[in-house]
Protein backbone atom coordinates (compact mmCIF):
# COMPACT_ATOMS: atom_id res chain seq x y z
CA UNK A 1 0.00 0.00 0.00
CA UNK A 2 3.01 2.37 0.45
CA UNK A 3 4.51 1.66 -2.10
CA UNK A 4 1.05 2.37 -4.25
CA UNK A 5 0.76 5.53 -2.18
CA UNK A 6 4.56 6.78 -2.87
CA UNK A 7 4.02 5.94 -6.68
CA UNK A 8 0.67 8.06 -6.42
CA UNK A 9 2.24 10.79 -4.93
CA UNK A 10 4.98 10.97 -7.22
CA UNK A 11 2.48 10.51 -9.94
CA UNK A 12 0.66 13.43 -8.74
CA UNK A 13 3.75 15.99 -8.50
CA UNK A 14 4.96 14.88 -11.77
CA UNK A 15 1.65 16.17 -13.25
CA UNK A 16 1.87 19.40 -11.07
CA UNK A 17 5.32 20.07 -12.32
CA UNK A 18 3.99 19.21 -16.21
CA UNK A 19 1.06 21.50 -15.83
CA UNK A 20 3.22 24.47 -14.23
CA UNK A 21 5.84 23.88 -16.88
CA UNK A 22 2.73 23.91 -19.77
CA UNK A 23 1.13 26.93 -17.34
CA UNK A 24 4.79 28.59 -17.97
CA UNK A 25 5.32 27.37 -21.50
CA UNK A 26 1.65 29.10 -22.31
CA UNK A 27 2.69 32.29 -20.47
CA UNK A 28 6.36 32.82 -22.08
CA UNK A 29 4.47 31.98 -25.68
CA UNK A 30 1.81 34.81 -25.17
CA UNK A 31 4.13 37.22 -23.82
CA UNK A 32 6.33 37.02 -26.17
CA UNK A 33 3.74 37.20 -28.58
CA UNK A 34 2.75 40.46 -27.22
CA UNK A 35 6.76 41.91 -27.01
CA UNK A 36 6.26 41.03 -30.77
CA UNK A 37 3.55 42.67 -31.06
CA UNK A 38 4.50 45.28 -30.15
CA UNK A 39 7.62 45.87 -31.53
CA UNK A 40 5.73 45.30 -35.14
CA UNK A 41 3.47 48.04 -34.25
CA UNK A 42 6.41 50.63 -33.39
CA UNK A 43 8.01 49.43 -36.53
CA UNK A 44 5.07 49.75 -38.91
CA UNK A 45 4.61 53.35 -36.97
CA UNK A 46 8.52 54.25 -38.33
CA UNK A 47 7.26 53.12 -41.56
CA UNK A 48 4.13 55.20 -41.66
CA UNK A 49 6.22 57.84 -41.64
CA UNK A 50 9.06 56.79 -44.23
CA UNK A 51 5.87 56.74 -46.45
CA UNK A 52 4.39 59.68 -45.97
CA UNK A 53 8.10 61.53 -46.41
CA UNK A 54 8.84 59.42 -49.65
CA UNK A 55 5.32 60.37 -50.67
CA UNK A 56 5.89 64.03 -50.11
CA UNK A 57 9.42 63.48 -52.39
CA UNK A 58 7.52 61.47 -55.39
CA UNK A 59 4.99 64.29 -55.27
CA UNK A 60 7.31 66.87 -55.58
CA UNK A 61 10.55 65.50 -57.63
CA UNK A 62 9.42 61.99 -59.02
CA UNK A 63 12.61 61.51 -60.54
CA UNK A 64 14.21 61.33 -57.27
CA UNK A 65 11.71 58.88 -56.27
CA UNK A 66 13.37 56.58 -58.61
CA UNK A 67 16.48 57.53 -57.76
CA UNK A 68 15.95 56.73 -53.75
CA UNK A 69 14.47 53.29 -54.90
CA UNK A 70 17.60 52.30 -56.91
CA UNK A 71 19.76 53.32 -54.38
CA UNK A 72 17.33 51.29 -51.67
CA UNK A 73 17.12 47.66 -54.02
CA UNK A 74 17.91 45.89 -50.71
CA UNK A 75 15.11 47.34 -48.64
CA UNK A 76 13.07 44.34 -50.01
CA UNK A 77 14.97 42.21 -47.07
CA UNK A 78 12.92 44.82 -44.92
CA UNK A 79 9.80 42.91 -44.11
CA UNK A 80 7.03 43.46 -41.85
CA UNK A 81 2.96 43.03 -42.03
CA UNK A 82 -0.21 44.81 -41.35
CA UNK A 83 -3.96 43.04 -40.80
CA UNK A 84 -2.39 40.02 -42.05
CA UNK A 85 -1.12 41.15 -45.07
CA UNK A 86 2.80 40.87 -45.48
CA UNK A 87 5.03 43.69 -47.42
CA UNK A 88 8.93 45.12 -47.83
CA UNK A 89 10.30 48.80 -47.85
CA UNK A 90 10.84 48.64 -51.18
CA UNK A 91 7.66 47.57 -52.46
CA UNK A 92 5.88 50.24 -50.42
CA UNK A 93 7.74 52.59 -52.28
CA UNK A 94 7.37 51.42 -55.67
CA UNK A 95 3.81 51.14 -54.91
CA UNK A 96 3.52 55.11 -53.57
CA UNK A 97 5.61 56.42 -56.70
CA UNK A 98 3.35 54.30 -59.15
CA UNK A 99 0.29 56.13 -57.58
CA UNK A 100 1.85 59.41 -58.14
CA UNK A 101 2.59 58.61 -61.20
CA UNK A 102 -0.52 57.49 -62.14
CA UNK A 103 -1.81 61.26 -61.01
CA UNK A 104 0.59 63.62 -62.24
CA UNK A 105 2.29 62.04 -65.19
CA UNK A 106 0.40 59.59 -66.82
CA UNK A 107 -0.18 59.98 -70.31
CA UNK A 108 -2.11 57.76 -72.39
CA UNK A 109 -1.13 58.64 -76.07
CA UNK A 110 2.83 58.14 -74.77
CA UNK A 111 1.76 54.95 -72.57
CA UNK A 112 0.20 53.55 -76.04
CA UNK A 113 3.45 54.34 -77.80
CA UNK A 114 5.43 52.72 -75.36
CA UNK A 115 7.11 50.06 -77.12
CA UNK A 116 6.64 47.06 -73.86
CA UNK A 117 3.24 48.33 -73.03
CA UNK A 118 2.16 44.86 -74.84
CA UNK A 119 4.56 42.32 -73.78
CA UNK A 120 4.62 43.72 -70.69
CA UNK A 121 0.52 43.66 -70.04
CA UNK A 122 0.86 39.70 -71.72
CA UNK A 123 3.54 38.74 -69.42
CA UNK A 124 1.38 39.81 -66.43
CA UNK A 125 -1.40 38.17 -67.90
CA UNK A 126 0.20 34.84 -67.79
CA UNK A 127 2.04 35.39 -64.61
CA UNK A 128 -1.88 36.23 -63.56
CA UNK A 129 -3.34 32.84 -64.87
CA UNK A 130 -0.20 30.46 -63.17
CA UNK A 131 -1.19 32.20 -59.91
CA UNK A 132 -4.53 31.52 -60.31
CA UNK A 133 -4.34 27.89 -61.11
CA UNK A 134 -1.41 26.81 -58.56
CA UNK A 135 -2.06 24.71 -55.58
CA UNK A 136 -0.71 27.20 -53.23
CA UNK A 137 -2.63 30.73 -53.99
CA UNK A 138 -1.02 32.80 -51.13
CA UNK A 139 2.66 31.67 -52.14
CA UNK A 140 1.67 32.37 -56.02
CA UNK A 141 -0.05 35.65 -54.81
CA UNK A 142 3.08 36.55 -53.13
CA UNK A 143 5.24 35.70 -56.22
CA UNK A 144 2.87 37.48 -58.44
CA UNK A 145 3.37 40.75 -56.51
CA UNK A 146 6.90 41.14 -55.85
CA UNK A 147 8.24 39.03 -59.53
CA UNK A 148 5.72 40.47 -61.56
CA UNK A 149 3.01 43.14 -60.83
CA UNK A 150 5.25 45.45 -58.93
CA UNK A 151 8.62 45.37 -61.72
CA UNK A 152 6.17 45.88 -64.35
CA UNK A 153 4.88 48.91 -62.27
CA UNK A 154 8.53 50.57 -61.40
CA UNK A 155 9.22 50.12 -65.25
CA UNK A 156 6.76 52.59 -66.17
CA UNK A 157 7.21 55.17 -63.98
CA UNK A 158 11.38 54.52 -64.40
CA UNK A 159 10.80 55.09 -68.34
CA UNK A 160 8.99 58.20 -67.88
CA UNK A 161 11.74 59.86 -65.89
CA UNK A 162 14.68 58.06 -67.95
CA UNK A 163 15.84 61.05 -69.90
CA UNK A 164 19.48 61.74 -70.89
CA UNK A 165 19.83 64.22 -68.24
CA UNK A 166 18.89 62.04 -65.26
CA UNK A 167 20.62 58.72 -66.43
CA UNK A 168 23.71 59.80 -64.56
CA UNK A 169 21.61 60.19 -61.70
CA UNK A 170 20.48 56.84 -61.70
CA UNK A 171 23.89 55.34 -62.35
CA UNK A 172 24.99 57.13 -59.16
CA UNK A 173 21.76 55.77 -57.10
CA UNK A 174 23.04 52.16 -58.18
CA UNK A 175 26.58 52.82 -56.95
CA UNK A 176 25.38 54.16 -53.88
CA UNK A 177 23.10 50.95 -53.18
CA UNK A 178 27.11 49.11 -54.18
CA UNK A 179 28.38 50.82 -52.03
CA UNK A 180 27.07 50.84 -49.33
CA UNK A 181 26.30 46.98 -49.06
CA UNK A 182 30.17 46.59 -49.97
CA UNK A 183 30.99 48.17 -47.06
CA UNK A 184 28.62 46.57 -44.84
CA UNK A 185 30.35 43.47 -45.36
CA UNK A 186 33.72 44.64 -45.34
CA UNK A 187 33.09 45.55 -41.46
CA UNK A 188 31.29 42.36 -41.18
CA UNK A 189 34.42 40.61 -42.09
CA UNK A 190 36.65 42.22 -39.87
CA UNK A 191 34.17 42.81 -37.01
CA UNK A 192 32.03 39.95 -36.79
CA UNK A 193 30.94 40.51 -33.21
CA UNK A 194 29.34 44.25 -34.25
CA UNK A 195 25.90 44.12 -33.18
CA UNK A 196 24.92 44.66 -36.41
CA UNK A 197 26.60 42.37 -38.23
CA UNK A 198 23.93 39.90 -38.33
CA UNK A 199 22.21 42.74 -40.90
CA UNK A 200 25.20 42.40 -43.39
CA UNK A 201 24.18 38.58 -43.54
CA UNK A 202 20.68 39.26 -45.30
CA UNK A 203 22.09 42.15 -46.87
CA UNK A 204 24.50 40.32 -48.88
CA UNK A 205 22.15 37.85 -50.45
CA UNK A 206 20.37 40.84 -52.24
Amino acid sequence: YSGNGISSAWAGSDQRCADISLGSGVSFRRHSRALFMNRTNMFNVFILIFCLLFAFISWKRLPWAVYLICASLPAFLIRSEMLGIPFTILELMILISFLIFLIKKLNFKKLRQNPFLVPALLFLFFATISMIVSPSLRGAAGIWKAYFLEPILFFFVFTSILKKENLKNILWALGISALYLSLIAIIQNFFPALPFAYISKAFLRS
